[in-house]
């Protein structure tokens, strides 16, 4: 039995900066995690030089298509996502869109699909 990939200490640095962040400029704390997430997920994608798909296979995400529509098969944020849904959900979108943004895979556009027994982000092809 193989446990799926989890990103918990990304998550928690996240969180940690963008409580930080709010509390010294005043800025609502989901505002600034989104934001934050959004550059970290720019900073990963620029330098993920195989592709965003070999990207999200190294961060745990275990990517598969599903028709046009690339699925992820696991939430590296799984058990934060269980109790925090809009929080740790929209963290992990902004940074999905982050990484598409610099990755050149311009095919796509991470949004959400909640569906049982994977992540709620999916990429989606652009319209």
């Amino acid at each position: 039995m193989s446990v799926p990939a989890r990103q918990y200490e990304l998550a928690g640095q996240l969180l940690a900066d963008g409580v930080e962040e709010s509390d010294s400029t005043g800025e609502p704390v989901r505002a600034v995690l989104f934001r934050e997430a959004a550059e970290l997920g720019e900073r990963l994608g620029a330098e993920a030089a195989a592709g965003v798909v070999d990207l999200l296979e190294r961060h745990g995400f275990e990517p598969r298509r599903e028709g046009d529509t690339v699925v992820l098969g696991n939430c590296p944020f799984h058990l934060l996502a269980r109790k925090h849904v809009e929080t740790v959900c929209g963290m992990n979108l902004h940074l999905l869109r982050g990484a598409l943004a610099t990755s050149g895979y311009t095919g796509y556009e991470a949004c959400l699909a909640p569906a049982p027994g994977r992540c709620r982000v999916v990429l989606e092809p652009a319209s």
